[in-house]
């Protein structure tokens, strides 16, 4: 998971000061999401791992649902930053930046914070409409992300195929979490599978595109 950092603000030194309290108090919450579950996701749990007190954090987040959704907001901005650093590294080379994707989100997912944050995150879906819309949002994302390269690789594919296609690439990749995530069980094997869904999915556009 990329390191959250601090938004640029404009309107002087005690703005700044909080955007620092307040991006202090959404890491302190993500550690704890991290380490306790939701479950253990309390105002006075997010208070003690930042060193403040709980009105500080009540202050900026009334509710524990205000926080999540900050949090939510803050990790989904740090992953397009991301997609658009490999985009400009690629250099307009589509196929360079459809790997260099897979392999990031290949990397990322081997990370302790990925492995539990998003596990987490799937299963509080269920009952939490905020951790829903942001699953959605992020997937559909990624999906479109994906889209977009596919759609360079091979522009003559219809939008219904590149869409398909999206999906089953996002699918095979998140789908590995569970197997070759932070301490699974076959993560020492993360890299050669990391280097089949590269190799599979460019054979499998290519075969796309020949058959439209």
């Amino acid at each position: 998971m990329r390191e959250l950092k601090a938004r640029p603000v404009s309107n002087g030194k005690r703005a700044e000061i909080k955007e620092q309290r307040v991006l202090a108090i959404v890491k302190a919450a993500r550690d704890v999401l991290i380490r306790d579950g939701y479950r253990g996701l309390t105002m006075r749990a997010v208070a003690e791992n930042c060193e403040i007190s709980v009105g500080h954090v009540t202050y900026h987040f009334p509710r524990k649902l205000d926080l999540l959704e900050e949090l939510f907001e803050r990790v989904f901005d740090e992953y397009l930053v991301e997609f658009d650093r490999i985009r400009a590294k690629a250099r307009d080379d589509s196929r360079v930046e459809l790997e260099e994707t897979i392999r990031f989100v290949f990397s990322d997912l081997g990370t302790r914070e990925t492995t539990v944050f998003f596990p987490e995150i799937w299963a509080l879906a269920n009952h939490e409409p905020a951790a829903a819309r942001f699953v959605e949002r992020i997937y559909v994302s990624e999906r479109r992300a994906f889209a977009e390269i596919i759609g360079r690789i091979h522009p003559h594919l219809s939008a219904d195929k590149i869409k398909i296609l999206a999906l089953y690439l996002s699918a095979t990749v998140e789908g590995h979490t569970m197997f070759v995530g932070h301490r699974k069980s076959l993560a020492r094997r993360r890299n050669e599978a990391e280097d089949l869904v590269v190799a599979s999915m460019l054979d499998v556009l290519d075969r796309a595109a020949a058959e439209a």
